[in-house]
C-alpha cells in the first residue's frame, strides 16, 4: 500500500517477548499491508522507542505487552536454548554467565543470594542477557508518560489475549480478512517456568517500573470495558466526531480466555 500523507502513521513498537516478531511475520506472510486503509503502518526493530516516534506530530504508536514476570521467564528460556545461538550467535559474555543458572527460577532467586559470587553472577546476567536487561521503560518511559500521551496511542494489546487482540488491531487498521493467528496453534514446550515466592519477590522489585506500566495498561483496558455509569451524552446520537486516536475502542478488547 503506498504511503498516504493525509492519514496518520501508526508505528508498531517491537517490544521483545511480547509477540511483535510473530505479528511482523504475520503481516508480511499474508500481504496484509495491501488491506490497510485507515492509516500508514510502520513496523520497527527493537531499538526504536515511543519518544522517538512521537517527535513527528503525525505519528501514533501501537504496542503489545506481557505480564513482566512471564516475559522474564520466556526471555531466559529463549536465550538459554540452542535456537538463538544458531540464529544470532549470542555474545560470549552472555553465554558464559548463563551457564551458571539452569532455570529462570535459579537466576531470580540468586538476585538476593547470601553468596556474593552467586549474587554478582545474577546481576551480571540481568545486565547483559538481552531480554532481561531490556525493560518496558526502554520503549515506553513510564506509566505517567503513557497517561500523558494517551491521545497518541492507537492500540495496546496483550500476549495473554494475543489472538483476539491481533484481530482487533487488524480491524482497527481496516483489514477485513479473517487471518489465522500462529499463536493459536502453538503448543506449550517443556522449558522450566515455575517461580518460587522468593523468585517472584525479587523479580517484582527488579521490574517494578515494568509492572507499573503493565498494570496501568490493564487498568485502562478494564476501564474501557466497564459500562458507562450514566446516560450517554446527547451528542452521541448524532454522527460521531473524528477521534484523536482509537485508544478507548481498542483497549476494550477481549480478555484472555485462559
Amino acid at each position: 500500500m503506498p504511503r498516504n500523507d493525509a492519514v496518520p502513521t501508526v508505528h508498531c513498537l517491537r517490544i521483545s517477548k511480547t509477540g511483535t516478531t510473530t505479528l511482523k511475520t504475520l503481516i508480511a506472510d499474508n500481504n496484509i499491508r495491501r488491506d490497510i486503509k485507515a492509516c500508514n503502518l510502520s513496523l520497527h526493530g527493537h531499538k526504536v522507542s515511543m519518544p522517538e516516534v512521537l517527535q513527528n506530530p503525525n505519528n501514533n504508536v501501537a504496542f503489545f505487552l506481557r505480564e513482566p514476570l512471564a516475559r522474564f521467564v520466556s526471555g531466559f528460556n529463549h536465550r538459554a536454548s540452542d535456537e538463538p545461538r544458531r540464529q544470532n550467535a549470542i555474545n560470549n559474555k552472555e553465554t558464559k554467565v548463563l551457564k551458571h543458572f539452569a532455570t529462570p527460577n535459579d537466576l531470580a532467586e540468586a538476585l538476593t543470594s547470601p553468596n556474593e559470587v552467586t549474587q554478582d553472577r545474577a546481576y551480571l546476567v540481568m545486565s547483559v542477557q538481552m531480554h532481561a536487561r531490556l525493560h518496558y521503560t526502554d520503549w515506553l518511559v513510564g506509566a505517567g508518560y503513557l497517561e500523558s500521551r494517551m491521545h497518541r496511542i492507537t492500540f495496546i494489546g496483550f500476549l495473554e489475549s494475543y489472538a483476539e487482540d491481533v484481530r482487533r488491531f487488524l480491524r482497527i487498521l481496516g483489514v477485513e480478512r479473517d487471518i489465522e493467528i500462529p499463536h493459536e496453534r502453538r503448543s506449550a514446550d517443556s522449558s522450566p517456568r515455575e517461580l518460587s515466592d522468593l523468585a517472584q519477590q525479587n523479580l517484582r522489585r527488579w521490574y517494578a517500573d515494568d509492572i507499573a506500566i503493565f498494570e496501568w495498561a490493564m487498568q485502562r483496558r478494564l476501564a474501557a470495558e466497564s459500562p458507562p455509569s450514566g446516560p450517554a451524552p446527547a451528542e452521541a446520537a448524532g454522527p460521531p466526531a473524528e477521534p484523536e486516536s482509537a485508544t478507548a475502542e481498542v483497549l476494550a478488547g477481549s480478555r484472555s480466555d485462559g
